[in-house]
C-alpha cells in the first residue's frame, strides 16, 4: 500500500472519529470538561504515587534484607572465631526480625550449647587455676563430644596434664618430706582427673602404707593449737577436739578459742543433712577459721549442699526476673563447685543474656542516653567485676553521665 493508500485511511477513518470526540467534547458544559481532564490526571497521580510507593516498599526491602544477611554473615565470622556468646547475641537479633530467616535455627540450636560447652571450658580453667583437678576432669567430661571448640578444648585438655604433672611432683615433695597426709590428699586429687596414672597410684599406696605406720612429723615453728587443725584438715574431727581441748587445758586463748570452734563445728556438722543456708555458711566459714587456707574433708559435704541451695535460689530468681539476684547466687555456687552444671549454665545463659542487653544499650546511647544508662546498668548487675562486658557498661555509664 502507497501513500495515497495511508492518506486515504487518516481522511476517511481517523479524522472523522476524531472530529466525533471533539464535537461531544464541544457539547458538554465547560464544567464537565475540566471534571473530567481533573479526574484523568488525579488517576495518572495515583496511579504514579502507587508505583513510586510500591518501589520504595521494594527498595526497604531489599535494603533489610541485605543487613540482615550482613548481620548473619557477621555472626557466622564470630563463629569461626570461637566467641559463640556473642555470635548467639547477632543470630538472636536476627530472629527477632526474620524467625524463618534461612539456616538460623541450626546456627542458634548449635551455639546455645556451645555456650554450655564455653562455661564448662571456663569452669575447668578455673578449677585448674586453684589446683582443683578433679573438678576440671568432670567439667572436661561434660563438654558435648562434637563441640566445635577444639582449640579452646584442647588448650584446657594440655593444661590439665600439665597441671597432673606438677600436682604429682607436689605430693612426691610432700612424700619426700614425710608429710604423708599432704601427699596423699594431692595424690587423691591426681586420680580424680587420671585414674589410671601409674605413678600416682604407686605414690598413693606408698603415701598410705607410710601413713599408716606412723603419724606426720608436726612443724616445730607451728602455733600451739596446730595439731589439732592439722588433724581436722585431714577429716579426724574427735582427734581434733581432743587435741584442742589437751591444748586449752594449759589456758592458752588460742587454743581454748580453736576448742570452742571446733565444737561449734561438730554440733552443725552433725545435723549437717537438715542446715539452711544460713547455718551452713556458718559451718563453712568456722572450717576455714580451724583448718586455714587448706580446706578439711570435713566440709567437703557441706560445700556441696550449700552449692544445691544456692542453685535453687539461683534457678528461683532467674524464673522471677531477678536477673541480678540470680547471678550473684549462682556465682556463690560455683565458687563452691566449680563444676556445677546448673550454675554452669544459669551463668553462662546470664552471661549471654548482659552481652545482648549492652548491645541495646549501646544502640540507644545517642538516641536516649538515659535509657542506655538504665540498660548500662542491668548489665553491670548481671556480670562480675572481673567480665570484660562489666567494664564496658561502667565505662560507657561514666561518659553517658557527663
Amino acid at each position: 500500500m502507497g501513500d495515497g493508500g495511508t492518506s486515504e485511511i487518516t481522511r476517511v477513518g481517523v479524522k472523522p472519529r476524531r472530529s466525533a470526540l471533539l464535537r461531544r467534547l464541544a457539547l458538554l458544559p465547560r464544567g464537565a470538561v475540566l471534571a473530567v481532564v481533573v479526574w484523568a490526571v488525579a488517576v495518572a497521580w495515583i496511579k504514579l504515587q502507587a508505583n513510586e510507593i510500591s518501589f520504595r516498599q521494594g527498595l526497604e526491602g531489599r535494603r533489610a534484607r541485605q543487613s540482615l544477611e550482613s548481620a548473619f554473615q557477621s555472626g557466622k565470622k564470630l563463629v569461626r572465631q570461637g566467641d559463640w556468646d556473642q555470635a548467639l547475641v547477632t543470630f538472636e537479633r536476627i530472629r527477632g526480625e526474620a524467625p524463618d530467616f534461612p539456616g538460623l535455627q541450626q546456627y542458634i540450636d548449635r551455639g546455645t550449647r556451645e555456650v554450655r560447652n564455653q562455661a564448662l571450658l571456663a569452669g575447668a580453667r578455673a578449677a585448674l587455676e586453684r589446683n582443683e583437678l578433679g573438678p576440671a576432669a568432670e567439667a572436661l567430661a561434660t563438654v558435648d563430644a562434637d563441640t566445635q571448640l577444639h582449640l579452646q578444648l584442647q588448650a584446657v585438655k594440655d593444661l590439665l596434664r600439665r597441671s597432673v604433672s606438677l600436682r604429682i611432683a607436689e605430693a612426691q615433695a610432700a612424700f619426700r618430706d614425710r608429710d604423708y597426709a599432704q601427699a596423699l590428699e594431692v595424690v587423691e586429687d591426681v586420680l580424680k582427673a587420671d585414674p589410671e596414672n601409674p605413678e600416682a597410684l604407686s605414690l598413693a599406696y606408698q603415701a598410705g602404707r607410710a601413713a599408716r605406720a606412723r603419724p606426720g612429723p608436726s612443724t616445730p615453728s607451728a602455733g600451739p593449737g596446730e595439731g589439732a587443725a592439722a588433724r581436722f584438715r585431714a577429716g579426724d574431727l574427735k582427734g581434733a577436739i581432743a587435741a584442742a581441748e589437751k591444748c586449752a587445758a594449759r589456758h592458752l586463748e588460742p587454743c581454748r578459742r580453736l576448742h570452742q570452734q571446733l565444737e561449734q563445728f561438730a554440733e552443725l556438722h552433725g545435723r549437717l543433712e537438715h542446715l539452711e543456708l544460713g547455718n551452713l555458711e556458718r559451718l563453712l566459714e568456722l572450717a576455714t577459721r580451724v583448718g586455714g587456707s587448706r580446706p578439711s574433708r570435713l566440709a567437703f559435704d557441706a560445700m556441696a549442699r550449700a552449692a544445691a541451695l544456692y542453685y535453687k535460689e539461683a534457678s528461683d530468681a532467674k524464673t522471677a526476673g531477678q536477673w541480678a539476684r540470680a547471678v550473684n547466687l549462682a556465682a556463690k555456687a560455683q565458687r563452691l563447685a566449680p563444676d556445677h552444671p546448673g550454675a554452669l549454665a544459669i551463668v553462662g545463659e546470664l552471661k549471654a543474656r548482659a552481652k545482648e542487653l549492652f548491645v541495646f544499650a549501646y544502640s540507644l546511647k545517642d538516641s536516649a542516653p538515659d535509657e542506655a544508662i538504665v540498660r548500662l546498668r542491668e548489665v553491670i548487675a548481671l556480670t562480675r567485676t572481673d567480665d570484660e562486658t562489666h567494664r564496658k557498661a561502667v565505662r560507657w555509664v561514666a561518659k553517658l553521665s557527663r
